[in-house]
């Protein structure tokens, strides 16, 4: 019971504004990732360099109501969009990545193609359907993953979608793509600042 109130607790800070206005900017950087396949080859080229100067323009480029709120980072295996929001979130991410620890530079494009694919009814659901979007943040505050999965489910219909779960005030989505070997995850969240 006190670990699942504890969690309740950590997940409480995600509101439908912020839920909507995050996934709303997002929504024209994945439509590029979609529909133009040469720049989602240099963007995946980009992560797996790691070169962050290049992952920036390109973001901006593709989402310039963005530049003033949104800041970036990668690893090698993805890549975080983080939001900068008011007190106690701080900064709400969205990310798309490999787990650290299975691979090293490391970003297939096809996957990342389609992983946008899956994510963008979802997305665009989220951001202009004010009710779906609140039942979104009550299963995430409720940390009811049950609720959750029917409702991200209900738009990402995908077979590569592996599992869906509340975590750290947002949503994990986990791929799974055949002749791929590891999972590729897209998440909303909040970062924790140590």
């Amino acid at each position: 019971m006190r670990r699942r109130k504890l969690s309740s607790r950590r997940n409480r800070y995600v509101t439908v504004p912020l839920l909507r206005r995050v996934t709303a900017s997002m929504i024209p950087f994945y439509c590029k990732i979609v529909t133009d396949r040469c720049f989602a080859k240099r963007w995946s080229a980009a992560v797996r360099k790691a070169d962050l100067d290049r992952l920036d323009i390109m973001f901006h480029k593709a989402t310039p109501v963005t530049r003033k709120t949104a800041s970036l980072s990668t690893n090698g295996i993805g890549y975080m969009v983080g939001f900068n929001v008011k007190a106690p979130i701080y900064e709400y991410v969205n990310s798309t990545s490999i787990r650290p620890g299975h691979v090293q530079f490391t970003f297939s494009t096809p996957v990342h193609r389609a992983i946008a694919k899956a994510v963008l009814p979802l997305y665009r659901e989220i951001a202009k359907n004010r009710c779906f979007a609140a039942k979104i943040v009550q299963a995430i505050h409720r940390n009811d993953n049950k609720l959750l999965n029917v409702l991200v489910r209900s738009l990402i219909p995908s077979k590569a979608l592996h599992s869906v779960q509340v975590d750290e005030s947002g949503i994990m989505m986990a791929f799974k793509f055949r002749k791929v070997p590891y999972l590729y995850y897209n998440e909303l969240y909040r970062f924790e600042f140590d």
